[in-house]
């Protein structure tokens, strides 16, 4: 069969059966609408605040994906700072990232995220952001991995890149918080780790900067030994984004790293994860699903 398109040959008269119709009708039918696609988020805008780093909102997708789950028809914004709502771009279940609401947006719910675990933690209990993201949203944890959306270009970009070491154990690393510090290794340690890796089993060193200090003492010379080691793979600074860097992990076979945004990218791409966790349990930050070495 083939299809031809032939103009003006049909010609359309908006709103001329509607208006033969009786307006209780019309009134009657809108309400049947209402009543039958209203549970289902006809109508609702919802707005989810989340003010932190990449690795919380990756944490929150499970809260968000529920909510959408519960009202698929509701549109779902995310106000949140400009370089963390990176993580939630290409997800279908999120129609708006911004940082500042928009003027004249009409919300009919909102979900306020800030803060839920954070406060608890003053107080000496800790519960995993996750659950707290969805405690707070009033769903409930499909016991499902993160959510995060890596483009097919970036993949093949991370492929050509590690194209050198094809065949071999590839463990993506991350070697350190810019926001919390207390929390890097030693240059020392990640040496140690390289030293126990068996033959044909490689550490890929991802960072934003290009060789970056571990910990604000480390003394140089510890850190070049460490990127200059015969089963490190150096590609610190040679991620000019977040989303290089996941897709780097990705290509992988395995991720060990310091709590971090990039452990949690790891997770939601079903890596096995070693965390180096410091500063709370490890029950209160490890992903809650997946497989933890």
């Amino acid at each position: 069969y083939h299809f031809a398109l032939v103009p003006n040959a049909v010609i359309h008269f908006g709103g001329q059966s509607t208006g033969k119709l009786a307006p209780d009708y019309i009134t009657r039918n809108q309400e049947l609408l209402r009543q039958t696609y209203a549970p289902l988020g006809l109508g609702e805008r919802i707005l989810v605040r989340r003010w932190g780093a990449h690795g919380d909102l990756t944490m929150a997708t499970p809260a968000l994906r529920a909510v959408q789950r519960q009202q698929p028809l509701a549109h779902i914004h995310v106000q949140c700072h400009d370089h963390a709502g990176k993580v939630l771009v290409g997800l279908p279940y999120v129609q708006g990232v911004f940082t500042v609401v928009p003027a004249g947006v009409h919300y009919t719910r909102a979900i306020n995220l800030n803060g839920v675990y954070e406060l608890q933690q003053q107080h000496g209990v800790y519960e995993h952001p996750t659950q707290a993201f969805c405690r707070v949203a009033e769903v409930a944890y499909d016991q499902q991995p993160y959510d995060f959306h890596i483009s097919d270009e970036l993949r093949a970009w991370a492929l050509d890149l590690l194209r050198p070491w094809a065949g071999e154990t590839l463990i993506a690393t991350g070697l350190r918080s810019a926001n919390r510090p207390k929390q890097n290794w030693r240059a020392s340690k990640w040496r140690a780790l390289a030293n126990e890796l068996p033959r044909g089993t490689f550490l890929v060193a991802i960072d934003h900067e290009a060789r970056p200090d571990f910990t604000p003492v480390a003394p140089l010379a510890s850190d070049l030994a460490f990127y200059a080691h015969s089963q490190v793979i150096d590609l610190t600074g040679q991620t000019p984004s977040l989303m290089h860097a996941a897709a780097l992990i990705a290509a992988c076979q395995a991720f060990v790293g310091i709590d971090s945004g990039l452990l949690h990218v790891a997770a939601s791409q079903g890596l096995p994860v070693v965390n180096l966790c410091a500063a709370a349990p490890e029950a209160a930050r490890t992903p809650l699903v997946g497989e933890r070495l």
